[in-house]
């Protein structure tokens, strides 16, 4: 969104700002953002509009966005649950339990939470792999709270130890995915994807 008066509506001033663009040296300087995206980078600020944000940074490094190439936003409720265990253990004694008990807010609460210490960290784009149910509501919390995210749902209909709240019909598993990709896919001006997880 553009001040009403044309200048950046955003202004980050005074921080070390680390490009992470090869032979580009960290310096002290202002970042200016126009219309959701930097518009420049360097000494001197633009002066923001009256209806803009002014932040300083000084003492703070000033990065792009992380991108974190393999989560799962709704497993972010089971921290410190694997400890101690192998993968299929945790799978079967911990993770499948869990996501089959999640009802349709449930997952959108831990999606919540999982996108929320994303973007605390400074991950601003992640690739995220869903459970099998009610995925629509992992992008909803997606789009409500400003990440971008490629994401699908997870595809499961055989499993040893497997609870049936997470088997699925193949038919209707891939209907589902068609069903989402048709809504999210270029969502939110292109912010939201979905993939086939």
């Amino acid at each position: 969104m553009m001040s009403s008066t044309g200048n950046p509506e955003i202004v980050i001033t005074n921080g070390m700002v680390i490009p992470m663009v090869r032979d580009h040296e960290w310096h002290t300087g202002d970042v200016s953002v126009r219309n959701g995206r930097i518009a420049s980078v360097g000494g001197a600020s633009e002066a923001v509009g009256s209806d803009g944000l002014t932040l300083d940074a000084r003492g703070a490094a000033v990065v792009p966005g992380f991108v974190q190439a393999h989560v799962h936003v709704v497993q972010s409720l089971l921290r410190h649950q694997a400890d101690g265990l192998e993968l299929l253990d945790w799978l079967r004694r911990r993770t499948w339990p869990y996501e089959a008990a999640l009802d349709g807010d449930g997952v959108e609460t831990a999606a919540e939470l999982g996108i929320a210490e994303l973007l605390c960290g400074g991950t601003t784009t992640a690739l995220d792999f869903g459970t099998t149910h009610d995925h629509g509501r992992v992008f909803e919390a997606a789009q409500r709270l400003g990440i971008r995210l490629v994401s699908g749902k997870t595809h499961m209909d055989i499993g040893d130890d497997v609870p049936a709240g997470l088997l699925e019909d193949p038919e209707r598993s891939l209907a589902d995915a068609e069903t989402l990709g048709a809504k999210w896919h270029g969502a939110a001006g292109g912010r939201l994807r979905y993939a086939v997880a």
